[in-house]
């Protein structure tokens, strides 16, 4: 028992750690107002400009005045609070409300998942990160990639996290300019992070018998099709450059396929690469296997990719029409338009998936422009047999409309916000020391048992974390 308990504290620990780097998004070792507010907003509280129980437990938050969170300050919020699990209740339920079920079923060790994470360049502190938000079978389709397959992923997301840092001070003034504030940079780059759908569009019409017939998407190596450049040769230069070259040498199978990032969260998908087709496909766990470029990545080197924790180098390269947009939807939750995109050039925000699509895994719904094309008995028929054998939904574009705004009236109108304030106006209140808990739980009032063992003095611990203890023993 004492051995699983010091792994769960030591889990807990290493989580809140994550979470604190994820909200510093300068990257400065503290949290400064702008990261606070976005913070709340983040994980669904009431807006601390407009609620006077948050501006408390802000105010209380920053204990020494300062107008800076340290990291331990944060702990303490977090320990008070009831944890990360409870702290981020909302935002993953928010990640899990599109999804109708999950594409694989994690049988691993922790040790083994660690090591295909590093391997596919996600290190323990953004791991630690992901699992408060996002469902077992993302991480575990990253288990899933192949060598060559993680590798690119992984050259990615090296190259990127750099140029994410070097970017965020100018994109910092150019937000500012379009007369946003920083903590919308943060949401937005939050909203591309964890909710901006990825897809692929498709001209069902064309492909429906190869849906129903076969069992994945499959990339032009292996199907010598494409409605973009075809040409074998061109295609296996570019991926080159773009990945470094991870994928010399592999099957065509193994081939990243490509989409694009519906950034501006348009129910008709991404109005300028309706040329891949008039229907789309929104996937699911493939969020951690995805690498993004600015444009169509046609002879673009790595230097211009990015992934979803570190986009800024990319959003960056955004028009200021694309990024307000981008801003507006992210910050205000409703639909966008992707018509803000530069019409002429292929301009498209486009997605390079790394592993499997497979039908039945991978895709959460069908959405088709209604009209005489696809609302024909005929076409139906064709509709409901792929989605029937797949398990998909689908839905024409007017109906996906009205499903995404039934969305957020309903995160509008959430129920437990009430309980939440509740609770934020009693931690702003209430003390922080010296609250009467049960015998053999934290003093910190966060409801864990406390740890295991004796203090250097030979008490017995009070507190359930190791960061609580060394701050009592100092």
């Amino acid at each position: 028992l004492s051995d699983k308990l010091l792994i769960q504290l030591e889990s807990d620990a290493n989580r809140i750690d994550a979470a604190f780097v994820q909200f510093d998004y300068s990257c400065t070792g503290f949290l400064d107002n702008s990261e606070v507010n976005a913070m709340f907003h983040y994980l669904g509280f009431p807006d601390p400009s407009e609620d006077a129980e948050v501006q408390d437990l802000v105010k209380k938050l920053d204990k020494n005045g300062t107008g800076k969170v340290e990291k331990e300050e944060f702990k303490h919020f977090v320990e008070e609070f009831g944890g990360c699990d409870l702290l981020f209740e909302r935002r993953r339920a928010k990640t899990l409300r599109d999804r109708s079920g999950s594409s694989a079923s994690m049988d691993r060790s922790r040790e083994e998942i660690q090591d295909h994470m590093m391997f596919a360049g996600i290190h323990p502190d953004a791991q630690a990160y992901w699992e408060l938000v996002l469902p077992p079978s993302e991480i575990e389709n990253v288990c899933l990639l192949t060598d060559c397959q993680k590798r690119a992923v992984s050259n990615i997301r090296q190259i990127a996290k750099v140029n994410h840092q070097q970017a965020l001070p100018v994109l910092q003034r150019r937000v500012s300019k379009l007369g946003y504030k920083d903590m919308d940079l943060w949401t937005t780059l939050s909203w591309v992070r964890d909710f901006a759908p990825l897809i692929v569009h498709i001209h069902f019409d064309r492909m429906w018998q190869f849906i129903v017939e076969d069992t994945h998407y499959r990339s032009q190596f292996e199907t010598g099709k494409s409605c973009g450049l075809n040409n074998r040769e061109v295609r296996d230069r570019w991926e080159r450059d773009l990945f470094q070259g991870a994928y010399t040498g592999c099957r065509d199978f193994e081939r990243p396929k490509y989409g694009v990032l519906n950034v501006h969260n348009d129910y008709r998908g991404v109005v300028r690469a309706k040329q891949y087709g008039d229907c789309y496909i929104v996937l699911k766990d493939v969020r951690l296997r995805t690498t993004f470029s600015p444009e169509d990545s046609a002879n673009l080197k790595a230097e211009r990719l990015a992934c979803l924790d570190y986009y800024a180098h990319v959003l960056n390269e955004y028009t200021d029409n694309e990024l307000e947009e981008t801003l507006k939807v992210a910050t205000t939750g409703k639909l966008g338009s992707s018509e803000s995109i530069v019409a002429k050039g292929l301009k498209y925000k486009e997605a390079q998936y790394h592993g499997e699509i497979a039908w039945a895994r991978h895709v959460e719904r069908l959405v088709l422009p209604k009209g005489e094309k696809y609302d024909n008995a005929e076409m139906v028929a064709h509709i409901k047999a792929a989605s029937d054998k797949n398990g998909w939904e689908w839905c024409w574009d007017v109906d996906e409309k009205a499903r995404r705004e039934k969305l957020e009236a309903e995160e509008a109108s959430d129920d437990k916000i009430s309980a939440w304030k509740a609770k934020l106006k009693a931690m702003a209140e209430g003390p922080s020391e010296g609250v009467k808990v049960p015998e053999g739980l934290c003093v910190r009032g966060c409801g864990k048992p406390v740890a295991v063992g004796l203090t250097k003095h030979g008490n017995p611990y009070k507190t359930c974390c190791r960061g609580a203890r060394a701050k009592k023993q100092a």
